[in-house]
């Protein structure tokens, strides 16, 4: 999960997404960044992604084909 705080996610947030998806603890390292580099390919900017990933964090689990 260091990939979230590195995108600036705090522990309050962070603990918020948990609360909505506690599946969080259990996606890679791998996972996180796949969908950051998704969201970078369609020219989303570091706040976009940012706002997307924190605000939904059901994101996280979804698989490529269903984004």
């Amino acid at each position: 999960m260091e990939e979230l705080f590195n995108l600036g996610i705090s522990e309050k947030t962070m603990d918020n997404m948990l609360d909505i998806n506690p599946y969080l603890k259990q996606i890679s390292k791998d996972e996180i960044l796949n969908k950051i580099q998704l969201l970078k390919s369609i020219n989303c900017s570091d706040r976009e992604i940012f706002n997307v990933i924190s605000s939904n964090p059901i994101y996280l689990n979804q698989t490529n084909d269903k984004l």
